[in-house]
């Protein structure tokens, strides 16, 4: 799980490479993200958060 707050952003998590989740916010949120479906073998991950301004 990831757990993040964002304000008037817009985000994206990957892992691995893999986007599994993007979000346009307008306000406010705080949120848990599984990141569970982005882990498609064993071994080293790498969680990637990138936020840019609103679209």
């Amino acid at each position: 799980m990831l757990d993040f707050s964002a304000f008037q952003c817009f985000f994206q998590i990957r892992v691995n490479d893999v986007e599994i989740f993007s979000f346009n916010v307008e306000g406010q949120t705080s949120i848990d993200i599984p990141i569970n479906q982005g882990i498609l073998e064993s071994g080293e991950c790498t969680v990637e958060v990138k936020v840019f301004p609103l679209q």
